[in-house]
């Protein structure tokens, strides 16, 4: 061969030579972009992982906030509605033993009546005792239901010391 024939081969082996060492480098690069590729990859997903926790905190907290004022409101409404129930209770009370007073005024009235019947006897003294029995029975039933409510009452003011008191 001739030396320019060997020179040219030279060359191209050089060429080659530095074309392998480039592509082993290049290959060699590759590896570690791609290993330090998968390594920032479960970065990511270490970070991503974190926010989504943090996140959950956050929106936990705020649950329970959000838990403990509808428990606050609850307990008003529930009071309220206890309140309520004590002040109906106890009108209709009043209203019982009122209509109880009426109702014994008019029963003495129509007894004195009857009295005044009983001293002029033409007749009317012999439905006294009858009515006077009804009026009696009237009366014990108004009292039961008077004393019925009370009871009722007196175990609500119970139940809503003890729900206080929890």
């Amino acid at each position: 061969m001739s030396s320019s024939a060997d020179d040219l081969v030279s060359a191209l082996v050089r060429k080659l030579e530095a074309s392998i060492d480039t592509t082993s480098q290049d290959t060699t690069g590759c590896l570690l972009l791609a290993k330090e590729n998968e390594a920032l990859k479960i970065q990511l997903k270490a970070l991503k992982t974190e926010k989504e926790h943090e996140d959950l905190k956050i929106q936990l907290k705020a649950l329970k906030s959000e838990n403990a004022q509808l428990k606050k409101e609850a307990q008003a409404h529930q009071k309220e509605q206890m309140e309520l129930l004590c002040r109906q209770l106890q009108d209709l009370q009043k209203q019982v033993v009122k209509n109880q007073k009426e109702q014994a005024d008019a029963v003495r009235k129509e007894l004195n009546d009857l009295k005044k019947v009983d001293k002029n006897p033409q007749g009317a003294s012999r439905f006294l005792p009858k009515e006077l029995n009804d009026l009696k029975k009237d009366d014990k039933n108004q009292k039961a239901q008077a004393d019925s409510l009370r009871k009722e009452i007196n175990d609500l003011k119970k139940v809503d010391r003890i729900r206080r008191s929890k």
